[in-house]
């Protein structure tokens, strides 16, 4: 945060000092995507909710490696791709990781995800009760 704070004030909120910002941002959501279903992963046994993250994280994953393409062929390539093929590939790449967070989320549900799994775990302890 305090890098893309720093960016901003730098070089103003414009189009130009907005790429690195975005790419900082980018490969942060990006690690702790992946970081999450690595902990997913290491378990033997996987509760239903849990299955239905999975496919909520494979969507954002999915979702954010193609924007990752969208990017760099926006800001670093600029003379390849027309705007229209960049947003084209954005919006189909959209619906489709719509189509698999919503199907993880039709799997089972997201109601209360049990004490014991690697998606709580991975947050660390709670010192709440009930939780």
């Amino acid at each position: 945060m305090l890098f893309e704070i720093i960016c901003l004030v730098h070089g103003g909120f414009r189009y130009a000092s907005l790429k690195y910002v975005i790419g900082v941002g980018l490969i942060f959501l990006m690690t702790l995507v992946i970081w999450q279903i690595s902990l997913y992963l290491q378990q033997v046994v996987h509760v239903a909710r849990e299955k239905a993250l999975l496919l909520i994280h494979g969507a954002l994953l999915f979702q954010y490696g193609t924007y990752i393409v969208v990017y760099v062929f926006d800001y670093f390539i600029v003379d390849v791709a027309d705007g229209v093929d960049k947003f084209l590939i954005y919006y189909i790449s959209t619906i489709i990781s719509i189509g698999i967070g919503s199907s993880g989320l039709l799997l089972k549900g997201l109601k209360k995800i049990p004490s014991n799994t690697a998606i709580r775990k991975s947050f660390g302890p709670s010192h709440r009760k009930g939780l």
